[in-house]
């Protein structure tokens, strides 16, 4: 089961624009995953199973097949989920438990409850979802990777690396759904940002950048006692990147043995066009993830 990357998988497969996913992702965050649909998200048990749990539990009149996986008022909805509970292993309802937790599962949750889609169209989305041989975030990124110009990007492997970490981090730390995108960077906008130089066997450059606005959301998010300042602004964004950069390093150590170490991070406002940008959807907004060799701020 992979993390995090539902919203990806959506976007890949042209069942939403950004636009729409964005909306989707806001409104996500404020719904609670409903037993039924964490169990059917995680494949315990089948809607065709979950129906009929339904059906022979008596304690609920037989209604529409989406009727059984939306939310319902506080009452009910503890009815619906102890129905669940009773047909699962403990092993399994823990795994729902914790299924609340995961952006994945609420973006799940919003569709069904926002009639967004038909669910039987639903179904067929989370089986071809459950069918990539290839995780979403990886796929995307592998497109974006190839518009990079040759001449400037750093090895494949590593970039990979850092954008499925970034992705992960990104959700985790502020509990909300993150998308790559193929849009090209828009060099009208004015961009400000830090980034961290990690040096080493594999030296690498990891920045985040955005217009102010986005910028600031961004660092609102990371820390609720940020003022509207750019430089607190910076502080927290570039506090942001050590933190995941710190933890990156770490991974890489303990899986390859190549130890690198971080430079202290830079910040500014971007003032020439990079090839290497990532384009990044949020709640937030729009921001860019930097991976390359050359810093892109003056100390």
């Amino acid at each position: 089961m992979r993390a995090h990357d539902f919203g990806q998988f959506l976007l890949n497969s042209s069942i939403f624009d950004e636009t729409q996913l964005v909306e989707l992702i806001s409104a996500a965050k404020n719904v609670r995953p409903t037993f039924a649909t964490a169990a059917i998200f995680l494949r315990l048990l089948s809607v065709a199973e979950m129906v009929k749990v339904f059906e022979y539990s008596k304690i609920v009149e037989a209604e529409n097949v989406a009727g059984f996986f939306r939310s319902h008022d506080e009452v009910t909805q503890e009815k619906y989920n102890e129905i669940v509970r009773k047909f699962l292993s403990p092993h399994k309802f823990k795994s729902i438990s914790n299924a609340a937790k995961d952006n994945s599962f609420q973006l799940a949750q919003i569709l069904i409850d926002g009639d967004k889609i038909d669910f039987s169209d639903f179904e067929k989305i989370l089986e071809s979802y459950h069918r990539e041989e290839i995780p979403p975030v990886e796929k995307i990124f592998g497109d974006i990777y190839n518009a990079f110009k040759s001449d400037k990007k750093v090895d494949y492997p590593p970039a990979l690396d850092v954008a499925v970490h970034f992705h992960s981090f990104f959700s985790e730390e502020f509990r909300t759904t993150a998308i790559f995108s193929p849009v090209a960077p828009d060099f009208r906008e004015e961009l400000f940002g830090a980034s961290v130089k990690i040096n080493g066997d594999i030296p690498i450059v990891v920045g985040v950048l955005a217009e102010k606005k986005v910028l600031h959301k961004l660092a609102n998010s990371y820390d609720k006692f940020v003022s509207e300042d750019i430089e607190e602004d910076f502080d927290a964004v570039a506090e942001m990147l050590n933190v995941f950069t710190g933890n990156f390093t770490v991974r890489v150590a303990t899986t390859s043995g190549i130890e690198e170490e971080l430079y202290p991070p830079r910040f500014g406002q971007l003032n020439f066009e990079i090839e290497t940008l990532a384009t990044v959807f949020a709640d937030v907004g729009k921001f860019y993830l930097y991976i390359g060799a050359e810093e892109i701020f003056k100390i």
